[in-house]
């Protein structure tokens, strides 16, 4: 696959649902005021005129996949980038501050213990202030930008304009490029650049390319629960939480009753594919919130839907209210035809911005990454707002990835071509990384014993909706052989995301895991059942056919029209660590 103040009514992605509108500069400049007038304010950072016309780059500011895509040229020059962002850092002294606390929360002996910041108060001790931002917003404006809005916290800034706008402003050239598989991406061809006044201030300008990150989950393709059919056997959530002890969680009270479970996502999808999932396992009705951040395409409808997103999105969501069983889940999104957002600009949103009833969502899950070679890039733009995250009590759950140690980009997935890496953002040490198992105590993924009477209920005659019986002994996930054996012409690397960090040290809690071996932060932390050959996760998704357009034209309609059964007897099936990850989420 993660607070009192109106600021966010001004912000047009701050709601549930989709809102439009514009901040101007002066209600921006007014209500900071007023919340600067509430806490203790960081001092001005910005010393110098930001129209000198000195200018600085900024390093690693060029999405590395341009460097495997082919050049198509400029794009055109009426193109509209309605979805831009600054990104701001951390000074020297705030990022020693920042530490200081966040180790303090987490100090039983001290009085910060557990003391969360609200996004507000965030924003007071390591935002701008006003009159920093007075600065920013004047010079985009006078770039002939749209100034859209500033989050509560006041470390990002939303914008948008057109492309001569962008590459004047930011000494940069937009080109589109193809890559391998065909699709077609825009971004800066070139290192941008800021005003040197702000260096060390705006690390990043985001929206200037439209690469997305990929989905870590694995189809089971065509399977034939306990299945009534074969006996075989696929998760449902009463099977997980049998298996896993939740039910002795729920027996003592813990539902998820008016609690709040986060997913980042990049597609809309259907309600009907949540409702026909919670309805085939026996849940109630949904409790669902669609908050979209996209201002500049429709939210919903067949154009907001990705086809390359949309079953993970689903399982995502499913999954984690599925476990969470009487939780809401707010589910923050890119749409799926939105060219410059994605699930991270999402998941910056859940922590920068979103609320509900006035407090930021407590857990937020992602089932994205990056291989860290190339992330490395980029990954310092949003480490500040992971350690945001930590400040404010919210717990980030991301998934460690499929490929095993392997850095891999596009298919064929056959070799780690640039080396073991694992994956970001899971490595940071201020996200929870969860990995996969597979269970081998009813047998393995070649031999599985499908009967498994010690492990799992059977009926020739019905589907068993929820057949697990008690803990089943796990060993670590690795179906890569299996999966070549079955299909030597299509094979992927298929086996749990983990290893060791090349960007970020070893945090204290892992201290004394490797003794002596290693200085640098260990992946995953926790790992739950990820296999989709043995045993696999039911999933109610859209019927979309193996090969389309990256949006769907037509309405395929969803998959479990009879119990978790399509009209045809099959099920979907899925696995991968963004199945795990959701499920601890």
């Amino acid at each position: 696959m993660k607070v009192k103040s109106t600021w966010s009514r001004l912000t047009p992605l701050g709601v549930i649902g989709r809102k439009r509108g514009i901040v101007v500069c002066a209600a921006v400049l007014a209500m900071a005021a007023t919340l600067v007038s509430q806490t203790t304010q960081s001092a001005d950072r910005i010393t110098q005129p930001l129209n000198s016309g000195e200018m600085v780059k900024i390093a690693g500011s060029v999405h590395p996949l341009t460097r495997q895509a082919t050049d198509l040229g400029e794009v055109a020059s009426g193109m509209q980038m309605g979805s831009l962002s600054l990104n701001i850092g951390l000074s020297a002294a705030q990022q020693t501050e920042l530490d200081t606390l966040l180790a303090a929360q987490q100090d039983p002996k001290s009085p910060q213990y557990h003391q969360w910041l609200t996004q507000e108060e965030y924003g007071a001790r390591f935002g701008l202030t006003d009159a920093d931002l007075g600065q920013v917003t004047g010079w985009l404006v006078s770039q002939g930008f749209t100034v859209k809005g500033v989050a509560p916290s006041r470390n990002l800034i939303t914008f948008s304009g057109a492309v001569p706008q962008v590459e004047s402003a930011f000494r940069t050239q937009i080109h589109q490029y193809k890559l391998a598989d065909g699709s077609t991406h825009i971004s800066n061809a070139t290192e941008i650049s800021i005003p040197k006044a702000l260096s060390g201030v705006v690390i990043n300008v985001r929206g200037l390319n439209s690469f997305r990150p990929k989905p870590h989950a694995l189809k089971l393709a065509r399977p034939d629960f306990t299945s009534s059919q074969t006996g075989n056997h696929y998760l449902a959530p009463g099977d997980w939480t049998t298996i896993y002890n939740v039910n002795a969680i729920y027996s003592a009270g813990y539902t998820g009753t008016g609690m709040h479970v986060g997913v980042a996502g990049q597609t809309y999808i259907p309600l009907v594919d949540i409702t026909n999932f919670r309805a085939a396992a026996g849940l109630s009705a949904p409790l669902l919130n669609m908050v979209c951040i996209s201002t500049s395409v429709p939210c919903t409808g067949l154009s907001a839907e990705s086809v390359l997103d949309i079953s993970e999105a689903d399982l995502d969501v499913e999954w984690s209210g599925g476990i969470a069983k009487n939780a809401t889940v707010d589910f923050i999104y890119a749409a799926g035809d939105d060219r410059n957002l994605g699930v991270f600009d999402a998941l910056v949103y859940g922590i920068t911005t979103y609320k509900v009833s006035g407090a930021v969502v407590p857990v937020i899950g992602v089932s994205y990454g990056d291989c860290e070679y190339d992330a490395k890039s980029y990954n310092s733009s949003y480490d500040p707002y992971l350690k945001q995250a930590a400040g404010q009590g919210q717990t980030i759950v991301n998934s460690s990835g499929d490929d095993g140690a392997g850095c891999t980009i596009s298919a064929p997935y056959q070799n780690a071509t640039n080396g073991a890496s694992v994956s970001w953002p899971a490595s940071n040490p201020n996200v929870t990384a969860v990995g996969g198992t597979t269970f081998d105590g009813d047998g393995t993924v070649a031999n599985p014993d499908k009967y498994a009477d010690a492990y799992w209920s059977y009926n020739p005659a019905e589907d068993i909706l929820n057949s697990a019986l008690q803990y089943i002994p796990e060993t670590s996930w690795n179906d890569t052989a299996y999966d070549e054996s079955q299909n030597p012409s299509g094979w992927q690397l298929s086996s749990s995301g983990g290893g060791v960090s090349t960007l970020y040290p070893l945090p204290s809690w892992q201290d004394g895991l490797i003794s002596g071996q290693t200085s640098w932060r260990l992946v995953p932390d926790v790992s739950f059942s990820a296999s989709a050959d043995h045993d696999g996760y039911l999933v109610c998704t859209q019927n979309f056919p193996s090969s389309g357009p990256n949006t769907p034209t037509s309405n395929p309609g969803s998959t479990c029209v009879n119990g978790f059964r399509y009209s045809d007897g099959t099920l979907t099936v899925y696995g991968g660590t963004s199945a795990s990850a959701q499920v601890f989420s």
